[in-house]
């Protein structure tokens, strides 16, 4: 009798798991900067709209293996799509999951935050196998590794108060732990921009004197054109 009683209580967890509706992958994203809303589909599959800070990032879907998940270790495969935005990730584990992503990114999706700084970016963003890990309580990303590439253009900023522009070419940004970035115009060895990712979720930014005559702006000084003149703060979530 007893056997019969697990194994009809196998069973009912099994139906439970197996038709687990969507919502509860929210659970994956346990803090206030996250949100997904109306979502469809199964715990296995499914999809919903991805929000982060208020701003709607597109439609979000995933599939989970079911025996990573039985192994308290999830494999999850992630689509993101959006205007101007196509992503792909795979993450593994939960409470700081390994990452790797894929994809393009339009800069029109930074463009409320260049705004505040009166900077107008075109172009496109890949990412080539960007991998790190993400502490899920803390929010830190770590271990960050890969590449990145900006397709270049013509950029539009007001400096001493007056709009400018100029044209830059191709950036290629190699990602280095725990989670910093330096990038230089494609085929050349001089540092543009140096950026990194704070444990307090600031963004820095640090600018070259080789990235201000790229901008035919002359910086005073004789320091070497790799030396960084200028750094930009800002909160990233």
């Amino acid at each position: 009798m007893k056997r019969f009683i697990i194994i009809g209580v196998l069973v009912f967890v099994g139906f439970t798991v197996a038709f687990a509706p969507a919502g509860i992958i929210s659970r994956v994203i346990p803090n206030e900067a996250f949100t997904l809303l109306k979502p469809r589909g199964s715990l296995w599959t499914g999809q919903a709209e991805l929000y982060v800070q208020g701003q709607s990032l597109g439609m979000l879907g995933w599939h989970i293996e079911p025996l990573s998940l039985l192994l308290l270790s999830p494999e999850i495969d992630w689509h993101l799509e959006h205007r101007g935005l196509r992503v792909s990730a795979k993450t593994t584990g939960l409470q700081t999951p390994a990452f790797v992503v894929n994809g393009n990114i339009d800069m029109r999706l930074f463009a409320p935050l260049l705004a505040r700084y009166d900077l107008i970016v075109p172009g496109t963003i890949a990412l080539t196998d960007v991998s790190g890990r993400l502490d899920i309580r803390s929010r830190a990303v770590t271990e960050l590794t890969g590449q990145a590439r900006w397709s270049g253009g013509e950029i539009e900023y007001v400096l001493s108060g007056q709009r400018s522009e100029s044209l830059l070419p191709i950036l290629e940004a190699t990602l280095s732990p725990p989670a910093s970035a330096v990038v230089h115009a494609a085929g050349e060895p001089v540092a543009l921009m140096e950026i990194a990712l704070t444990p307090e979720r600031f963004i820095k930014i640090g600018l070259t004197k080789m990235f201000t005559k790229l901008l035919n702006r002359s910086w005073p000084g004789r320091d070497p054109d790799h030396t960084v003149v200028l750094v930009v703060e800002e909160q990233f979530f």
